[in-house]
């Protein structure tokens, strides 16, 4: 699906035969209403998880350190497993990443600003991603993201990394804004921008999901596949 996979592949094997083949989404995400600015909880991102290191939770929360005198009411939820309001005992079950990432909430006075879901199923995490006013994927590591393809698809503003496969989904400045996965200056600056800038914000969505209705377009992946196996079969 990206140049990430296919540069991996052919230096495992140079003579590789090699076919290109987007992906479908789960159904509610192509019937669902798109997003809109006027509907939206200002200055609320949203990360569908952060439950080990390469989700890269640890960089978002950084970054919304750095942006909360200007966004006293900045709110990042956190799609997947609650790892806040949960007795001593759990907490020493939960693992080391999780209890560094409710360590470094509570040293950056974050308790306010974060909000750890729960599991979602498929209905509440369209919700939260049409509430939402930015859409975030800070990842250490990436092919082709599937949230980012169901934001994308949705037209929710998107902030990703510039890792792995990522660079094929999100053309920096015109789908979406990338940064190096480190960077937690440069993800602070885009979310502020995005925050402050709201025609921008809408062209990114419009943008979004034109591109991403072609990309993830049902019929045609299908028939693409149908035309892959033929291609097989026939060697």
């Amino acid at each position: 699906r990206t140049t990430w996979d296919y540069a991996h592949i052919n230096y495992i094997n140079t003579n590789v035969k090699y076919y290109q083949l987007n992906e479908i989404l789960r159904d509610q995400f192509y019937l669902s209403r798109k997003w809109d600015i006027n509907k939206i909880n200002k200055h609320s991102l949203f990360i569908t998880s952060g439950s080990s290191p390469i989700k890269g939770l640890h960089i978002l929360i950084q970054a919304i350190y750095l942006l909360k005198n200007k966004y006293p009411d900045i709110k990042l939820n956190v799609g997947g497993k609650s790892i806040n309001n949960y007795s001593l005992y759990d907490k020493i079950k939960l693992g080391s990443y999780n209890r560094y990432i409710l360590e470094l909430i509570n040293n950056l006075e974050l308790e306010n600003n974060i909000n750890f879901t729960g599991p979602l199923d498929e209905k509440h995490i369209i919700e939260y991603y049409l509430n939402s006013n930015v859409y975030v994927c800070p990842s250490i590591i990436e092919n082709s993201s599937n949230s980012i393809a169901e934001a994308q698809i949705l037209g929710v503003p998107t902030i990703a990394s510039d890792v792995g496969g990522t660079a094929d989904l999100v053309e920096h400045c015109k789908t979406g804004y990338l940064y190096r996965f480190e960077e937690i200056e440069l993800l602070a600056y885009y979310i502020d921008f995005i925050f402050s800038h709201f025609d921008t914000a809408i062209k990114i969505s419009e943008n979004e999901i034109e591109i991403a209705e072609n990309r993830h377009n049902k019929k045609s992946i299908t028939n693409q596949l149908m035309q892959i196996y033929q291609l097989v079969i026939s060697y």
